[in-house]
């Protein structure tokens, strides 16, 4: 199990400006791919940014170093130790070990397959996922009995870790239609320059108040535990996002169902076999 260390002097400090250090930095304006690089900085994660202009260079320079400043300073910045090496082999126990929240999971706990997804609510590729494929798996898969799908969280930029934590404060009964609100919301507080506001207004669609939401994002303890399920994640080695477990094996990208139907329907017929 990953153990963490934090100043707790400047956790202390800081916690009531934590929704306004949460919501600094934007979601990251290259929306072609996110990913990041195995090795973290100061407990954050760092982009690979695409290479397509100047101008773009530069911005992604900007972003990175207000990043950094962020990383910082921030509350959230947590010490963990050392993730295993991306080589080491990854078991399904591994990666059922219990995390520091309850899993989100869908389906039969015996099923034949289990997928693990590692998502970031400011990804584009995930809300593809999440709006065109998923209710697919889950039609097909998932309610048949066949496959047992776990949601954790892995988030790219502090408001993706917002939206994981007021997705969370919602509550067990909401928490699913928290995540999918703002999957489909995903532009309205994802990229806007006034992200407080913006999520107070989407998280009125689920009956949080304001007040509740700005309570929810100075929860310390509970933006540790996400940030320690992310950390989990890239000791498993995820690097991008969406990624997915299938049985263990690790599988980058959106897929398609029918790619997802390649990998699970053999392994559903031979866990049929005597």
């Amino acid at each position: 199990m990953l153990a963490f260390r934090a100043d707790k002097t400047l956790l202390a400090s800081r916690s009531e400006n934590l929704l306004q250090r949460l919501l600094l930095i934007r979601a990251d304006p290259y929306p072609t791919h996110f990913q990041v690089t195995r090795r973290s900085v100061l407990g954050g994660e760092r982009h690979a940014v695409p290479k397509s202009s100047e101008k773009q260079s530069l911005q992604a320079m900007e972003y990175l170093m207000k990043r950094r400043e962020f990383l910082t300073g921030a509350s959230a910045l947590v010490l963990f130790q050392s993730p295993r090496p991306v080589s080491a082999q990854t078991t399904i126990p591994d990666l059922l070990a219990p995390g520091p929240l309850p899993e989100k999971s869908f389906g039969n706990l015996d099923a034949p397959v289990t997928i693990i997804e590692y998502a970031s609510l400011t990804c584009p590729h995930c809300r593809a996922f999440h709006i065109d494929t998923w209710p697919a798996i889950k039609e097909k898969y998932v309610d048949t009995g066949k496959v047992r799908f776990i949601m954790r969280e892995f988030p790219f930029d502090p408001r993706a870790s917002a939206g994981f934590m007021l997705a969370r404060c919602a509550g067990d009964d909401k928490w699913y239609a928290t995540i999918d609100v703002l999957y489909r919301s995903q532009d309205r507080w994802a990229r806007v320059s006034d992200p407080t506001t913006a999520l107070k207004s989407v998280m009125g669609m689920t009956g949080m108040t304001g007040d509740a939401v700005e309570t929810c994002l100075k929860d310390q303890s509970l933006l540790e535990k996400i940030t320690a399920i992310a950390e989990a994640g890239k000791g498993f080695g995820v690097d991008s996002t969406p990624s997915f477990f299938i049985n263990g094996k690790m599988q980058k990208g959106a897929l398609t169902l029918e790619k997802f139907s390649e990998i699970i329907d053999p392994l559903v017929a031979a866990a049929k076999k005597p």
